[in-house]
């Protein structure tokens, strides 16, 4: 999997279309337009009157977070500069939903690992 995943003015990625099968479970889409979504982002204003923003942008990474660490192993970028600080992450399932995740911890896990062997 390629990260970040939405960049920029694009502010959703969704791993299937119509027709053809989900890059992340290979389940074929059955087009019944249900989905699941991973929503994330900021909103500007208040918690009574707020709204999306140009003004704003939006990420979501996930990081080891640790004084002593050097690399940057820990690190994915998973949504990078989305546009008016909004994102969406769409999925086909549950089960695709947390294949996503544990590809996602395996790819950090990599990268740690990566880090850690080239640091000795």
């Amino acid at each position: 999997m390629k990260f970040p995943l939405i960049k920029g003015k694009k502010s959703y990625w969704a791993p299937f279309c119509a027709g053809k099968k989900c890059k992340i479970c290979g389940q074929k889409d059955n087009s019944s337009n249900k989905f699941i979504a991973l929503m994330g982002g900021a909103l500007k204003g208040n918690s009574k009157n707020a709204e999306m923003s140009s003004d704003l942008i939006g990420f979501l990474d996930l990081t080891l977070h640790n004084h002593d660490y050097k690399g940057r192993g820990g690190y994915i970028q998973i949504v990078d500069s989305s546009a008016n600080g909004q994102f969406d992450l769409y999925f086909c399932s549950t089960k695709c939903l947390r294949k996503f995740f544990n590809l996602l911890v395996d790819e950090f896990e990599k990268g740690i690992n990566n880090e850690t062997k080239s640091a000795t």
